[in-house]
């Protein structure tokens, strides 16, 4: 249904050629939409629940997702509030994990009890409890404000943010200019290039999601430059993009052993991307440090010389990385 929504229907909506080719076919998959737009007027989500085959396949996962609900039976008095609340009607004080949950976090909200919570909420109050839980009483304390008590921090923060958002953006730039040349290369019509074709759409996708998320953490960094709690996430963000470096890295690197003649086409530009990913183990480094800082404001004390030094050595390391930029696009036309 939303293919024919978001796809179809627009298409030939604007064009003739393909209005006059829309048959049998086309009208029956209209029928459907429409069906299950009435439908979802009285039932929730009909399609997700009924009729997926996608979704179906994806339930199975439920039980070993990393993002699992988690049921504090110390807590949960079975008042089936969460029952009340969940638009798939699971018995979630029961089943947490059911194939048919879709994870919208209602239940968490409508439990009463606070007995319900989620294994990222585990790790996020994890990361909180670091700085802001006394271990010793077992008590919150409240969160330092950085306004007026460290401009540095809230400085140091705002730098880290914009150059990470540069980063995001050199490289989608460069994973964009990867993609022109593949998609010259694919008009080529090379047999061997034609079975590795996967491969440079793996790679494409992976490092756009990174570069995303390097964007993504850069403005979420300047955003909340002052809050603490966010500036202690931070690295945890950065490590997400981190992953999908690697495994972008990786495949791109299968593909130039498996072929490295017709594989370089892409290899060659997709290198200027890669080499601002140098950038993030360094970005990760920078975010431990901030989150180090935090804690110290939180006990009064100053950052220390230590960290300051080992922030200034990884911000003189970040921006170099960045100013390799007119180095790499010299060596990637040469070689073209």
């Amino acid at each position: 249904p939303s293919g024919m929504l978001l796809g179809a229907i627009p298409l030939v909506a604007v064009n003739a050629g393909l209005r006059a080719a829309a048959g049998a076919r086309f009208a029956w998959k209209l029928f459907i939409l429409v069906a299950i737009a009435v439908v979802s007027v009285v039932y929730y989500r009909p399609f997700c629940k009924y009729l997926c085959p996608l979704g179906a396949i994806y339930s199975l996962c439920n039980p070993i997702a990393s993002y699992r609900l988690v049921i504090d039976k110390d807590k949960c008095v079975s008042c089936g509030s969460c029952q009340k609340a969940c638009g798939m009607d699971i018995r979630t004080f029961e089943t947490p994990n059911s194939l048919e949950c879709i994870r919208c976090g209602t239940c968490i909200k409508a439990c009463p009890m606070e007995a319900i919570s989620s294994t990222w909420g585990q790790v996020a109050q994890k990361i909180r409890s670091r700085c802001f839980v006394d271990e010793e009483a077992g008590a919150s304390v409240p969160a330092p404000t950085l306004d007026g008590v460290s401009s540095s921090l809230t400085k140091k923060t705002m730098f880290y943010g914009i150059v990470t958002i540069i980063t995001g953006l050199l490289v989608m730039y460069g994973n964009l200019v990867a993609g022109l040349f593949g998609n010259m290369n694919s008009r080529m019509t090379v047999d061997v290039y034609q079975e590795m074709n996967g491969l440079y759409i793996l790679t494409f996708l992976l490092w756009t999601i990174a570069s995303v998320l390097l964007l993504l953490t850069g403005i979420f960094a300047v955003r909340f430059r002052k809050d603490p709690e966010a500036i202690m996430s931070i690295v945890e963000k950065v490590k997400v993009a981190l992953y999908f470096e690697i495994a972008g890295l990786l495949v791109s690197i299968v593909g130039a052993v498996m072929d490295l003649g017709t594989f370089m086409l892409y290899f060659q530009p997709a290198l200027f991307a890669a080499s601002f990913f140098i950038g993030v183990p360094i970005a990760v480094c920078m975010g431990k440090v901030l989150r180090s800082s935090v804690c110290r404001v939180r006990d009064g004390e100053s950052p220390g010389r230590g960290k300051s030094a080992a922030w200034g050595i990884l911000s003189v390391l970040y921006v170099l990385n960045l100013s390799l930029a007119p180095v790499i696009l010299i060596f990637i036309y040469q070689l073209t």
